[in-house]
């Protein structure tokens, strides 16, 4: 494993050193990092393979497209939970239509542009109990960790 970032702010990111190549197929596919933030009302996807409560198979890889929010609305939606910082992003509804939940953790919230998928956001928390109708999810930004990634990878 690549040294850990953790700290108040960002207690979610690692990079972990395969032993062997990846074989590219239609079910694995390589990821874009991008360098700038996509912006608010974007409509990205988030990916994962969590709890559905009753509305689908745990054991079926699940997708809800989200759009990004800024992060006043972030923070106001979970203003009495946790605090949201600059480096983490919001992605959801406000009338709580969908949204991650328990076993998303770590997941991708993935942006399409120019034709790639691109990592905005790694699924990191949200409200208790899966209540996306209370808040919407929180990502750990990825472009705030661009250089941190970039620089791990290229020594490794």
């Amino acid at each position: 494993m690549i040294p850990l970032i953790w700290d108040l702010h960002f207690p979610h990111t690692g990079l972990v050193r395969l032993s062997e190549p990846l074989t590219y197929n239609r079910h694995v596919q390589p990821v874009c990092i991008p360098k700038i933030n996509f912006p608010p009302g974007r409509l990205c996807t988030g990916v994962g393979w969590g709890t559905t409560l009753g509305t689908g198979n745990r054991s079926v890889l699940n997708q809800a497209r989200l759009p990004i929010l800024i992060q006043s609305t972030c923070r106001y939606w979970h203003r009495e939970t946790n605090e949201v910082y600059p480096s983490m992003v919001c992605a959801g509804y406000e009338d709580g239509r969908r949204g991650d939940c328990h076993g998303d953790s770590g997941g991708p919230l993935l942006c399409f542009r120019a034709g790639r998928f691109w990592i905005q956001g790694v699924t990191s928390w949200g409200r208790p109990e899966c209540k996306a109708d209370e808040a919407p999810t929180v990502f750990t930004r990825v472009p705030s960790y661009y250089d941190w990634i970039t620089e791990h990878i290229s020594l490794n």
